[in-house]
């Protein structure tokens, strides 16, 4: 490989085969980390990808570890309920049980609400009188059990916690909803010390009248409202930093700042207390989103000469996360476009038949008749649209031809033809043809050259 190119190329393969093996070999309980890195644009290292599986190592640890304190971390993920089917093949360094390990204890963790166990402690305990520990997270389960975290210091309002670890929106309040459908997918949410709640619904959240936050969870018994942080990052297209005291979310290309929030007691609110306040803040960072990646595309597609914006969506497709083709129009592709400008109908006619007559020679067929004639000419009468065919073998014969349309003319009707309209064809400017015409007092009128809309009742006719 004597190219540069060539070599960055086979690294980066390399590279990637190197993080492919090292995911492979995980943990079940670290998928979501696993499905991070394989989304993350560009693809990280194998530097960078042990960091990241490194720090949700160390979050799930202090997740079980019973570490307390005053706020509640909110936190959601995807788990599998399927079991080891090899018995004895798992021991519980806590308890010295077999067929679990200490990540699913029951006597560290807590006893669900389908155990014997727990159904005795639901009945004699309510939820605010069970503590949580700090990393007690909401622990989404598709098809059967979604889990969710409930702090006992938060009240139902209508302000949202910004969660990192959430897969999907939830709110407690249905009066947020302008769409709510029954949940099919997530039945139920359960805390991590085994309280089940419902999930009543699933719909639709307006911000604006142009955006809204889709596939929200409808769960009453919540104390508090979540916004997804891996949702409305798809959304918006943008990322969220984090930082000691706030948060913000920044468009990913431009950098520009488009929303923001800020942290109190241990967690991050989206900043605005009421809702209308809070949907305007959310309206705002989709509006200004929406502005520069529309920015973006006007420029790209002056940038690369004015492609079709179909084309552009195929090189940026996230910058059309949230706009339509149809939004896009160029005045200046449409002009580039358009080769001449559109003729109008005339509705015209001269008041006596044969006053005007239009003709036309179409030919040659691929299909002869029986006599060899392979060409035709038309004699339209403008003001009746009578009209005349006549079969050709040549297209020098439109003389002969015309010569006894004349005589037809004047011998049957009593008229005279005065005007003779016709395309360039060569067969209209023989000698011959020119010499009756100029005899009879015939004018001959003809279309502009390669403009055959000018002579439009004849060139119909052949359709």
């Amino acid at each position: 490989m004597s190219c540069k190119a060539d070599i960055e190329i086979y690294t980066t393969k390399v590279n990637s085969q190197r993080v492919y093996i090292f995911l492979a070999g995980l943990d079940s309980s670290l998928d979501g980390v696993c499905g991070r890195v394989l989304a993350t644009v560009p693809f990280p290292n194998l530097q960078v990808t042990y960091a990241m599986v490194c720090a949700e190592a160390n979050r799930q640890d202090a997740m079980m570890g019973g570490i307390s304190t005053d706020g509640t971390a909110m936190a959601t993920r995807r788990i599998s309920t399927r079991q080891d089917n090899k018995k004895g093949t798992h021991k519980c360094t806590h308890c010295n049980g077999d067929n679990h390990v200490v990540d699913t204890c029951f006597k560290l963790h807590g006893y669900l609400e389908w155990h014997p166990k727990g159904k005795k402690t639901f009945a004699n305990t309510s939820l605010q009188q069970q503590p949580l520990s700090s990393a007690a997270g909401l622990i989404a389960q598709t098809g059967m059990i979604s889990t969710a975290l409930s702090s006992p210091s938060c009240t139902k309002n209508n302000e949202w916690i910004i969660d990192t670890g959430a897969n999907d929106h939830m709110t407690c309040d249905s009066s947020n909803f302008s769409f709510l459908s029954p949940s099919h997918s997530i039945l139920a949410i359960t805390n991590a010390n085994g309280v089940s709640s419902p999930v009543t619904g699933v719909g639709n959240v307006p911000v604006s009248s142009t955006f809204s936050l889709s596939n929200v969870l409808y769960v009453p018994s919540l104390t508090c409202n979540l916004l997804s942080i891996s949702q409305i990052t798809k959304a918006l297209n943008c990322v969220a930093l984090f930082y000691p005291t706030y948060c913000i979310f920044q468009n990913i290309h431009t950098k520009e700042r488009i929303g923001s929030g800020r942290q109190r007691g241990g967690l991050y609110y989206l900043e605005g207390g009421t809702s209308s306040q809070v949907y305007h803040s959310l309206a705002h960072m989709m509006g200004k989103n929406q502005s520069a990646n529309i920015a973006e595309i006007w420029l790209w597609h002056k940038r690369l000469g004015h492609p079709s914006f179909g084309y552009i969506r195929r090189l940026f497709p996230s910058l059309f996360a949230n706009c339509k083709l149809s939004d896009f129009i160029c005045e200046t592709c449409a002009m580039a476009k358009s080769h001449r400008a559109i003729f109008p109908l005339s509705s015209n006619k001269v008041a006596s038949p044969f006053s005007l007559v239009h003709s036309d020679v179409w030919g040659p067929s691929p299909v002869f008749t029986a006599n060899g004639m392979k060409w035709f000419v038309t004699f339209v009468d403008d003001c009746t649209r009578m009209t005349w065919v006549y079969l050709l073998k040549h297209k020098s014969d439109v003389c002969t031809v015309f010569r006894l349309f004349y005589q037809m003319i004047l011998t049957q009707f009593d008229r005279t033809i005065k005007v003779v309209r016709s395309d360039n064809g060569g067969e209209y400017f023989k000698r011959e043809l020119t010499d009756f015409f100029h005899s009879k007092g015939i004018i001959h009128q003809t279309s502009c050259p390669e403009t055959p809309q000018q002579n439009g009742v004849a060139e119909r006719k052949n359709r």
